[in-house]
């Protein structure tokens, strides 16, 4: 039959084998995709489904995971956080503890200790008065800088009432401060 089928093939035309052969080409890529390709693009689309279902999976997983939830601790930064006025010599203790951890932190070394102003009886705010701590030091600008711009990290409700920076002449880099904080004490009931 093989020997029949290529005696038949010989004498055909040139143009008869052309279109006997891309007949040929064609029915066996038929049959490849009807079955190899067909099944391989079933497989390929429950692989897809599967796929898109696990990463639904890890999209929920990551929606808990301490990442998301640093997100949310970085939102509470963003909103200050002040904890209540106390009676003032308590107020005085944690204020000044707070602000020397501050300090400390940015590298500025007090040169003297904190002169408490009395709490101001003028200015009251619904019960509290406020309470002024006066220091000095020194520091490098940079230092300066760190400190200030976490200052509103400070839970206390902090204010700069007064604030002087001069250069030191002898240690070129070095500034000395002086600066007046201000937060609020509750005020006690006379």
């Amino acid at each position: 039959m093989i020997k029949k089928a290529k005696a038949y093939f010989v004498s055909l035309s040139d143009r008869d084998r052309r279109a006997v052969f891309l007949g040929t080409v064609g029915l066996v890529g038929i049959v490849l995709y009807l079955f190899v390709g067909l099944p391989l693009f079933e497989d390929w689309s429950c692989v897809r489904d599967e796929l898109k279902m696990y990463q639904d999976r890890l999209e929920n997983v990551r929606a808990q995971s301490p990442a998301s939830k640093a997100k949310i601790v970085g939102l509470y930064r963003t909103v200050p956080f002040v904890e209540l006025a106390q009676n003032e010599d308590t107020q005085r203790k944690l204020f000044w503890d707070k602000t020397y951890d501050q300090l400390r932190s940015a590298g500025i070394r007090p040169s003297s200790g904190p002169s408490y102003i009395s709490s101001s009886r003028k200015k009251t705010v619904q019960g509290s008065a406020a309470l002024r701590l006066k220091f000095a030091g020194s520091c490098q600008y940079e230092q300066l800088l760190k400190f200030l711009a976490r200052l509103n990290e400070n839970p206390y409700l902090v204010s700069i009432e007064e604030f002087s920076v001069k250069s030191d002449a002898q240690k070129p880099g070095q500034l000395n401060i002086d600066m007046t904080l201000e937060t609020f004490v509750r005020q006690e009931a006379r």
